[in-house]
């Protein structure tokens, strides 16, 4: 368990968990989607201006721009949520959606099983169920024409938008978000040679694996680990992704391979683990030749199985006593691994050690104790010898320990200590590339690169690659010939630095220009490093619904948008048709994979916006029938309005539909502080 520890003082803006922490509809259902929030971001009252600082990098011209035009604010809310709790939710079986910086928290599916023990955490402060959508109820218009404005002549009249286009205004330069089903482009009153769409997103798509731009995998659910590892005769990639099991998600240990140096890829991702209702699986690791080994944690355990073009070794379990984090190696025919575990008499933690073949393992072996949390041990290999990098919390520091072949649990000595965490690795011969998180710039993080030539002995100073980062997720290292990329993920985005002289000097930070992107999983099958990404949703919002041919809500978006900026003379004129427009789809129920549109999706899509510069944001929905009337319509309570009021102190205009609802009384968000709540 993370602890929160004042070492250099009181964590700012820090709220204590609540006593109750759980909402009791959170174990209506044997899964839930529910928000996690947390207590802080691991940024003490010191450290608070440099933290700011560093968020406000990472802020677009587009949104810096509109902040400082209407006088919009960068604080706290601002600053990336502390990664390193989404990890320890995730690794106690919470399945992640999304986060928000703005709510300091996070959107899981959570079998009703984990919750407490995500409860029990440290610096969770409270977890409630997201809220469903409801679509707005509507009616239909009367249709009037005229020689002018056509259909849209009540709406244009209604509100003198016939005057103020006389004045000349259409909307120019203005940015105006809508968060709804999309924009369906097929009626020539809002066609790409009409309406102006400067960024949109399908934040629904489900998620998808890359090799150097090229799909690896179609949409498929949600992935949260990816490994690569290259037999002679096949690409490997094992993932851990959720499936659906009876309607419930469950996540699998899942395959896809090439044949053909990635030209193309099995079909559609294997599942090498077929689990049902509550069981989920994190921390994968691989080696092997043309037969591999694959260690993976499910919660239940460590587990591992044999695989080759079949599997030769069922999933079997790999120790009796929880175990985590598992890191192998194979040398000759023996895999070698090393995981760690909490001991259950006293605080500290183990690190052991493990030796084996396909016909099973050893007993383990401890290697050393610690009273801190041990934490992603790595293990690499060498002419004769093996190592393992591996850093203790909340202190994070950073340790390599080796030892000759064959290793036993007295032979492996410490060489290397620094200051980081998350360390990766590869070996040329005796050669060591490492890269880490390095921590010595507190609260902010940033990737470093150091190189042994003598295994470990001695390294050389650690080069640091990236500015002062609030947060930072998978790192990745390889290398062919002399070239060496590091890339790492930060706030949804992956960057890279290349060296052409085996790691003396870098380029220039390189990044990707597709946003939500995740995992970066560098490669040197052959003579080129390749790049596996993965990345959530995509960049088309023009969909139709398939499967509800009659129900409104998939043209719902198109509807609104037109509205604004439809044009088709002497037919329809929208109240500002020369605007730019953003376009986040966040409702969507024609889909395979995702459950109902919820408040979280919402979330997401406004923070996206406010990201792309928009100067309005509209939105048609409601969250009602999961809130008490009127207690809970104040503004405060509901994540949504939170959102909502964030996103105006930020110079967001923020208009949003009073109810559109049967029921007299206005909708969540439509109670938030500083919005335009609209009634029809």
């Amino acid at each position: 368990m993370l602890t929160v520890l004042f070492l250099l003082g009181v964590m700012y803006d820090y709220r204590s968990p609540l006593q109750n922490k759980v909402d009791p509809r959170c174990y209506a259902d044997t899964h839930v989607r529910v928000w996690v929030y947390f207590t802080d971001k691991n940024v003490t009252l010191e450290k608070y201006d440099a933290a700011v600082m560093a968020a406000r990098r990472l802020l677009t011209d587009e949104a810096l721009q509109r902040r400082a035009l209407r006088r919009g604010m960068t604080d706290y809310a601002d600053i990336p949520v502390y990664e390193d709790y989404i990890a320890e939710v995730e690794a106690n079986g919470g399945l992640l959606i999304t986060r928000s910086k703005w709510l300091n928290a996070a959107s899981f599916i959570i079998a009703v099983e984990d919750i407490e023990d995500i409860a029990r955490l440290d610096f969770v402060y409270k977890i409630t169920k997201v809220a469903p959508f409801r679509a707005p109820q509507e009616t239909e218009a009367t249709v009037q024409d005229t020689a002018t404005y056509g259909l849209t002549y009540n709406q244009s009249q209604m509100f003198g938008i016939d005057r103020v286009h006389e004045m000349g205004i259409f909307g120019s330069n203005v940015r105006v978000g809508f968060l709804d089903s999309g924009l369906r482009r097929t009626h020539i009153a809002v066609s790409p040679e009409v309406v102006d769409v400067i960024a949109e997103y399908d934040f629904l798509g489900g998620d998808q694996i890359f090799m150097n731009n090229m799909p690896v995998t179609s949409k498929y659910g949600m992935f949260s680990d990816l490994i690569f590892h290259k037999t002679s005769s096949r690409y490997n990639l094992f993932l851990s992704g959720d499936t659906l099991s009876n309607f419930e998600p469950v996540r699998d240990l899942l395959y896809t391979y090439s044949t053909d140096n990635g030209m193309t890829w099995s079909e559609n991702p294997i599942k090498l683990t077929n689990y049902l209702y509550n069981n989920w699986v994190v921390e994968l690791d691989a080696c092997g030749n043309d037969t591999m080994f694959v260690f993976f944690r499910d919660r239940y355990g460590l587990r591992y199985m044999v695989y080759s073009d079949t599997t030769l070794v069922p999933s079997t379990p790999f120790a009796d006593a929880p175990r985590r984090e598992p890191t192998c190696v194979l040398a000759g025919d023996t895999v070698y691994v090393a995981y760690h575990s909490k001991d259950p008499d006293s605080d500290t933690t183990i690190l052991l050690f493990n030796r084996g073949t396909s016909s099973g393992f050893h007993q383990e072996s401890i290697l050393g104790f610690s009273s801190a949390s041990i934490r992603a041990p790595k293990m690499i290999k060498g002419t004769s010898a093996i190592g393992i990098f591996y850093h203790v919390t909340p202190a994070n520091n950073l340790y390599f320990i080796k030892s000759t072949m064959p290793p036993t649990d007295t032979t492996f000595t410490q060489t290397y200590t620094a200051v980081g965490k998350d360390a990766e690795a590869i070996t040329s011969g005796d050669t060591i590339y490492a890269i880490w998180k390095d921590n010595s710039y507190d609260p902010l993080f940033r990737v470093v690169f150091a190189k042994s030539e003598d295994f470990g002995e001695t390294f050389t100073t650690a080069l640091m690659l990236t500015p002062g980062l609030n947060s930072i997720g998978k790192i990745s290292v390889a290398k062919t010939g002399n070239t060496l990329t590091i890339a790492w993920e930060s706030a949804g985005k992956i960057y890279s630095r290349t060296s052409y002289d085996g790691g003396t000097t870098f380029g220039n930070i390189d990044s990707m220009a597709t946003p939500f992107a995740y995992l970066p999983t560098l490669a040197a099958p052959d003579a080129d490093i390749v790049r596996f990404y993965c990345v959530r949703g995509d960049a088309n919002t023009d969909g139709y619904a398939t499967t509800h041919p009659d129900y409104y809500h998939p043209r719902h978006g198109t509807e609104m948008l037109g509205l604004v900026g439809g044009y088709f003379s002497g037919r329809y004129i929208g109240v500002a048709p020369g605007a730019q427009f953003i376009v986040a789809k966040t409702e969507n129920p024609d889909t395979t994979y995702e459950f109902p549109s919820e408040e979280d999706t919402y979330i997401t899509g406004l923070e996206w916006s406010e990201s792309q510069g928009a100067d309005i944001v509209s939105s048609s929905l409601g969250y009602s029938d999961w809130y008490s009337w009127p207690r809970d319509f104040d503004g405060k309570t509901s994540p949504a309005s939170i959102a909502a009021y964030e996103a105006t102190k930020r110079g967001l205009l923020v208009v949003t539909a009073a109810g559109n609802a049967v029921v007299p009384r206005i909708e969540i968000p439509s109670d938030a502080m500083k919005v335009i709540t609209v009634g029809g």
